[in-house]
């Protein structure tokens, strides 16, 4: 799989605002930054 930068998945995954994150579900800590 391809990473990207931390920043760039974080900001990426708000502007979908959660409607990606069941698709692109990765580390625990991501989903901790985002909710």
């Amino acid at each position: 799989m391809d990473y990207m930068p931390f920043s760039a998945v974080v900001s990426q995954r708000r502007q979908f605002n959660g409607r990606t994150v069941n698709v692109n579900r990765q580390t625990p800590v991501e989903e901790r930054l985002i909710s």
